[in-house]
């Protein structure tokens, strides 16, 4: 049936995307584990394409900073030719 042929395409599709992007956040966990390690702050979650750091409010903006240039860093190891964006947010409690 070509209703299930066409789904078939589109997870075929989608898969090394999502694959992709699994593989960038493993990577940019790691880069800001490593990074976090003179702070007090901690990876607490990861959702999606997200990584939750808890930090002491005196550190938020920096440790928000490091965590951008990382998750950057990540996404340029497996993707050269788009650039990559990220955006940080710090707030006192867990949000969207």
């Amino acid at each position: 049936d070509r209703e299930q042929v066409a789904a078939v395409h589109r997870l075929g599709k989608n898969f090394p995307i999502q694959g992709t992007g699994a593989d960038i956040l493993k990577r940019a966990m790691r880069l800001v584990y490593e990074a976090l390690r003179p702070y007090e702050a901690q990876i607490v979650n990861s959702i999606h394409d997200e990584i939750v750091v808890e930090v002491a409010q005196a550190e938020a903006e920096e440790v928000a900073q490091l965590v951008r240039e990382r998750m950057i860093a990540a996404g340029r190891e497996f993707i050269k030719t788009v650039p990559i964006e990220v955006e940080v947010a710090i707030s006192e409690t867990w949000t969207k």
